[in-house]
């Protein structure tokens, strides 16, 4: 509510203060320190945090784009669970990196759901299990629908 916006504004200004007084060091805009950075950006601004996007994290822990350079075909899983935010930027960056380095991509997916977003990022050919999501694991409507392009 707008109510609730204003107290968190004030709140935010209010540590903002603490911190000015406290620590001698003004909290300005920090690049990526939005709505979801935000504590990123703090510790960023006190103690000289490290801020990565998701992408440069998951090639840090995974070392994804050395993989995929050395790679000549990838081919890559998009799960069944719509929330696994992680899964999801994976796929994303991989669908990114094999376009990057020219290599043939194979995305197999849950649904047809993405297949729009990885054609846009040059996924070569997107193959689906289900027709549409199970509300269960025992409801499954099976079948495969291809999009391939050469």
């Amino acid at each position: 509510t707008y109510t609730e916006a204003v107290e968190i504004d004030n709140l935010i200004w209010y540590f903002s203060e603490i911190v000015k007084n406290e620590v001698q060091q003004s909290l300005g805009l920090i690049e990526r320190g939005g709505a979801g950075g935000g504590i990123a950006a703090v510790l960023h601004q006190l103690y000289q945090a490290e801020m990565l996007t998701s992408h440069e994290l998951v090639d840090q822990i995974t070392h994804l784009e050395s993989l995929i350079q050395q790679a000549d075909l990838i081919i890559f899983g998009e799960g069944v669970n719509e929330e696994d935010q992680i899964l999801e930027t994976t796929t994303i960056r991989i669908a990114e990196l094999s376009t990057k380095y020219d290599k043939p991509a194979i995305a197999i997916c849950a649904t047809s759901d993405k297949f729009d977003q990885f054609e846009s990022l040059g996924v070569t050919a997107m193959f689906n299990t289900f027709i549409e999501m199970p509300e269960s694991f025992t409801d499954f409507k099976m079948g495969i629908q291809i999009r391939h392009y050469t």
